[in-house]
Formats: structure tokens, C-alpha cells, sequence
């Protein structure tokens, strides 16, 4: 399963199209991988979490 690592992302970020390619290649399914740092209550966690499922919603569209 492939792994997307979203702190590399920011650092060296895929072109749309690559971003394409790559998620139709792995339709069974792939991990997002979002590092959580700085929370301090339990909403900061649930933004993040928020936050990660719109990501994951837009991939599916």
C-alpha cells in the first residue's frame, strides 16, 4: 500500500497530475500520513482530523 507522507509533500509537492496518477494507481487504497504536532486541546486534535478527511473526500471526487 502505498504511503503519502504529507510532511514530504510540503517539502517537494506532486503536481496535480502526479497527484492524480498516484491515487489512481493505488484505488485499493493508500495511507495519508499527517503528522499531528502542537495540540493542545482535544478541537485542535479534531481540526486536524478535520482537516485530514476533507483531504481524504477530495482525493475520492
Amino acid at each position: 500500500m502505498k504511503v503519502l507522507d504529507f510532511e514530504e509533500l510540503k517539502d517537494n509537492p506532486l503536481s496535480e497530475e502526479q497527484l492524480k496518477e498516484v491515487i489512481a494507481a493505488n484505488k485499493e487504497g493508500f495511507i495519508l500520513r499527517w503528522m499531528v504536532s502542537g495540540a493542545q486541546t482535544y478541537s485542535d486534535v479534531v481540526d486536524n482530523y478535520l482537516e485530514a478527511a476533507f483531504i481524504g473526500q477530495e482525493c475520492l471526487n
